[in-house]
């Protein structure tokens, strides 16, 4: 038997291609990417049809007919909750002391044309600091077309039955 001298460890043999040396990892990254495109497809899917709402998903049933009408009650009461506000902020634009302005019963109202707007009652201080009283008012959320009774010479009457309709008057009782 013959023994051989140690020799020094050969260097790693050299791959014949670049490729082969990159084989397993790049099959990996590959399969990786793909699964991560995937995702993102999916999730954009997902978030396309949550943008869309109900109405648009898979199953349309889930959502009952009576929910959707709420929440289309639900947008119109939002949307007039915001025009009695700007209403009332063009009241108070029209004020000598706009900080004193009080409201009551104010209401949105689709008058006889259809126009729509907020109608109520203001107080506010005059110019001696003293409250005038409750007064009525009509906005068509600007101060352009916002009218307070005291400052309206006759034809108010006619002007706030068109457009307020069954809105209450300064006189009567309504609640606070």
């Amino acid at each position: 038997m013959r023994l051989r001298a140690a020799q020094p460890a050969a260097p790693p043999r050299a791959p014949a291609s670049a490729s082969d040396a990159n084989d397993v990892p790049h099959a990996l990254s590959t399969v990786v990417r793909g699964a991560l495109a995937a995702a993102v497809v999916c999730f954009a899917f997902f978030l396309f049809l949550w943008s869309k709402g109900p109405e648009t998903t898979a199953e349309p049933s889930k959502v009952s007919a009576s929910e959707r009408a709420m929440e289309l009650i639900r947008a119109e009461q939002a949307r007039e909750l915001a025009w009695i506000e700007q209403g009332k902020e063009a009241v108070r634009e029209k004020l000598r002391d706009p900080e004193s302005a009080q409201f009551k019963s104010a209401v949105f109202h689709r008058g006889a044309d259809g126009a729509p707007m907020s109608c109520g009652l203001v107080n506010s201080k005059n110019g001696f600091g003293g409250y005038v009283g409750w007064t009525r008012y009509m906005s068509g959320a600007s101060s352009k077309l916002t009218f307070i009774e005291s400052e309206v010479e006759g034809g108010f009457e006619d002007t706030w039955a068109r457009f307020c309709g069954g809105a209450p008057r300064a006189g009567e009782r309504s609640p606070p």
